[in-house]
């Protein structure tokens, strides 16, 4: 377990009633008398030992990624948890207590904290527009202190934002900038950043199903590209999910409208020292500055292995430099365990050296529908 160096670690020890138990709620708490080492909490490393442990007893070991655990008492049946990470997965269990003592441990609830913007924070809200029914949002508030700079960025991603109609990227609801701290209001998606659900539900889904949020994401790019839009920062992580699976386009920080033409292919040159995410981007991009729908089509490739993989980090532990060495010599991501050949060939095409030899959005979304209709060639080949 672990092994992730930007995550704590916590082990739990809990003596079960019997080796085929099917509810950890069932489960005691194993007592002051094991000791961990090298310790319970706080950990780094992959491996925990766990001592004075007894003989023909059934023990139930839990590993979590949270930062720490804390204990919190309720007279009521409500209770506020503060100092909460934002964006952090957190696990909880509630039991009762009454004058004979505790009751056992409720199952496991979990639930991801809403990540923290660049220049403020995300919030969650209720909405009633003119003429139609509440609604859940986001709100993401600009911090007190930002400088003028960051207020100008801050708006402009909204002004981006509400030129955009489309099922498949994010809808603005509004901007508040009368009364500060300015704030923009987008709808609500219940289930997070696609690359966190991923993770949280890791081999969950059906290949179907996988391709079926590809394929929504495709059709959200398709839409940004018609209107000479390039994301430059699309990845997992920028791509929103709500409580019915339908993935939307989110996060156009870096976004720009495509004035220029390079070799009469709209072309978004950025300046020196931009932000690029490497990891996601064409070799042309991070090489020479030039941003296109081509350099938005191999991020999308990028995707897909991260959905077919459940969220894992492209390139895995290799740095930026290793990344665009890697890439210039022609190394291409493997397909991810149980990736059907069909979907890899199609992640290929994404990634050609050469951005005329990539396919449009239109062509990608046609490949995808043409794999959701005959779902036989999504069948992953017999690993060996």
């Amino acid at each position: 377990m672990g092994g992730r160096s930007e995550v704590w670690y916590g082990v739990v020890c809990r003596i079960c009633p019997s080796p085929t138990f099917s509810n950890p709620a069932a489960c005691s708490w194993c007592g002051e008398g094991v000791t961990f080492s090298p310790s319970q909490t706080n950990l780094k490393q992959t491996k925990v030992t766990l001592n004075n442990l007894l003989t023909r007893v059934t023990y139930l070991i839990q590993g979590s990624d949270v930062d720490g655990a804390m204990t919190v008492y309720s007279e009521t049946n409500t209770v506020t948890v503060n100092s909460l990470i934002p964006g952090s997965i957190y696990a909880f269990q509630i039991r009762a207590r009454n004058e004979r003592g505790y009751g056992p441990y409720s199952n496991t609830i979990y639930f991801t904290t809403l990540p923290l913007a660049q220049f403020g924070e995300v919030s969650r809200g209720r909405y009633r527009p003119v003429g139609r029914r509440e609604v859940l949002v986001a709100v993401k508030t600009l911090r007190w202190g930002a400088s003028d700079r960051e207020r100008g960025i801050f708006l402009s991603e909204a002004g981006v934002l509400g030129q955009f109609d489309h099922p498949n990227v994010l809808k603005l609801e509004g901007v508040v900038t009368q009364t500060p701290p300015e704030r923009i209001i987008t709808e609500f998606m219940e289930n997070g950043p696609l690359d966190a659900f991923l993770r949280e539900n890791e081999g969950q889904f059906s290949v179907l199903q996988l391709v079926g949020m590809l394929r929504g994401v495709g059709a959200g790019m398709r839409y940004l590209s018609e209107r000479n839009f390039v994301h430059r920062d699309l990845a997992a992580r920028n791509v929103l999910v709500n409580s019915n699976l339908v993935c939307k386009v989110s996060d156009f920080g870096l976004s720009r409208l495509m004035r220029g033409l390079d070799h009469n292919v709209p072309t978004y040159t950025a300046s020196l020292g931009s932000k690029i995410p490497v990891r996601w981007t064409a070799p042309e991009a991070f090489q020479h500055r030039k941003f296109s729908t081509a350099s938005d089509v191999w991020s999308f490739g990028i995707l897909m292995w991260e959905v077919m993989s459940y969220g894992e980090r492209p390139y895995w532990d290799m740095s930026n430099q290793e990344v665009m060495k890697a890439v210039a010599d022609q190394y291409r991501l493997p397909p991810p365990h149980s990736c059907p050949p069909a979907l890899h060939s199609v992640m290929l095409q994404c990634w050609q050296a050469e951005r005329g030899d990539r396919p449009g959005f239109d062509q990608l979304l046609s490949s995808l529908d043409r794999l959701i209709r005959h779902p036989a060639s999504l069948k992953a080949e017999p690993t060996r």
